[in-house]
């Protein structure tokens, strides 16, 4: 069995202050917007096997940054994961920073930092 990703835990202000996700401790994700040369926005459907919003269409790419990781390499770690693509070429935008919570159930407490990319790739929308 693989051991889970660990993400560094954050305090309220968004600095790092250990390594865990659980039980509604702060920690950082990444979005990423991609966009095509004829402005087509890639949406992806999410798994039937996460543990929140099973099946529904969302952003390109969504992540939480590992623990030491930085969230630009998050975004390129993740393209490549969720997308396949080289991500090593793209120009990554960072767009802005925001913050949300939301309790999904008694076990599931989200706190996260959001850090909002851009970038533009070629993509069959089919």
């Amino acid at each position: 069995m693989t051991p889970p990703d660990l993400i560094d835990m954050l305090s309220p202000s968004g600095l790092r202050t250990g390594e865990i996700h659980r039980l509604g401790k702060y920690h950082r994700a990444i979005h990423l917007y991609l966009f095509n040369s004829k402005g087509e926005l890639l949406l992806q459907k999410r798994s039937l096997s996460v543990d929140n919003y099973l099946g529904v269409y969302s952003i390109s790419v969504l992540g939480h940054v590992n623990a030491g990781e930085f969230s630009a390499a998050s975004v390129r770690r993740e393209i490549e994961e969720e997308l396949g693509f080289d991500a090593s070429g793209l120009k990554l935008d960072f767009l802005f920073s925001y913050f949300s919570g939301a309790t999904l159930n008694a076990t599931y407490i989200d706190r996260q930092f959001n850090d909002v990319y851009m970038t533009r790739a070629e993509f069959d929308p089919a």
